[in-house]
């Protein structure tokens, strides 16, 4: 009896071990619609993966550089996600695009949220520049973001990131 039921555990955790490497999303505008298509980002691997007409979306997270991403639908994006561990939930997460919340954090403490580092961080800046903030859009110090503003504050020369 005690070792049919190791055995059992030992199969149920083998099953759940291989379940937990699938994160499974559906991508959410206003909070309550659910939209199908975009694309899944992953920045450390520049690779891009088209998400279809399905309204889920499957990431395999067996490798290790799959494990950063985020999500891009009509040119918004969701937060970024990253694991760490082999654990987490298999159920079927809402993802928001665009996630203001999320970005927000990251542009008042001035940090990339994707190398988590500052000094790579370029302002970007909207509106008519006059000859001062021409000369600093030279110099590399701003990137003018054109006359109407953005959803974009900062741009990370690192990761190659707007946020």
């Amino acid at each position: 009896m005690k070792i049919s039921l190791i055995i059992v555990a030992l199969v149920l955790s083998t099953i759940s071990y291989s379940q937990s490497h699938t994160f499974k999303a559906q991508l959410y505008i206003y909070d309550s619609l659910v939209v199908s298509g975009g694309v899944i980002i992953f920045p450390l691997t520049n690779d891009t993966v088209k998400i279809g007409n399905s309204d889920t979306a499957v990431i395999d997270l067996t490798d290790a550089q799959k494990r950063v991403f985020y999500f891009l639908w009509s040119g918004w994006k969701s937060k970024i996600y990253r694991f760490d561990t082999d654990s987490f939930s298999s159920d079927v997460q809402k993802v928001m695009v665009p996630d203001r919340a999320y970005y927000d954090h990251f542009e008042k403490r001035r940090i990339c949220p994707l190398c988590m580092k500052s000094k790579y961080l370029t302002p970007i800046v909207y509106g008519m520049p006059d000859p001062k903030l021409m000369n600093k859009a030279k110099h590399g110090k701003v990137i003018l973001g054109g006359c109407v503003g953005g959803a974009e504050h900062y741009f990370c020369d690192l990761d190659n990131f707007q946020f």
